[in-house]
């Protein structure tokens, strides 16, 4: 990986040094093989549930998608064959200056047609409650307390 992204490496680096060399690598070979195949995820089920307009955009492209997890330094990229299947989205949100990447869901509700199963921002983190209630605000989604447990989990 290193050789085809033309960067040198160091036999002394440290295991830490090393792990964090090799992530790196891989979110950009990630993001170049999804640049390259930039294939186009059918969001249209999602997108008529969520308001004409928020502070965000829902990720169409595996380009994007590939983006995201460079940009947020998390796994989101393997999201791929969940997104081409249609079983569920992501969205990049913004709060105040803060980005978070949204996983979202189809419900058989009629009265909530869409969940948020996971928000996360940089390198995996969570968000406080406040930015969370924020968050399905903007995406005009009901908060449900059995619903909390969900957002925690890993991308």
């Amino acid at each position: 990986m290193a050789k085809a992204q033309n960067r040198r490496i160091n036999l002394g680096w440290s295991a830490k040094r090393w792990k964090e060399e090799h992530d790196r690598f891989s979110r950009a070979e990630a993001l170049h093989r999804m640049a390259q195949e930039n294939v186009g995820y059918d969001v249209s089920k999602f997108e008529e549930h969520l308001p004409e307009r928020f502070n965000g955009y829902l990720i169409r492209t595996s380009r994007r998608l590939g983006m995201e997890g460079l940009r947020q330094r998390h796994c989101v990229a393997s999201y791929d064959s969940r997104l081409r299947s249609g079983n569920c989205a992501i969205a990049a949100v913004f709060v105040g200056k803060q980005r978070w990447t949204v996983e979202l869901r189809l419900t058989n509700n009629e009265e909530a047609p869409l969940r948020i199963d996971q928000i996360k921002t940089r390198y995996n983190s969570l968000p406080p409650a406040s930015v969370r209630e924020e968050i399905h605000e903007i995406l005009d989604i009901p908060l449900k307390k059995t619903a909390d447990v969900a957002v925690g989990a890993a991308m």
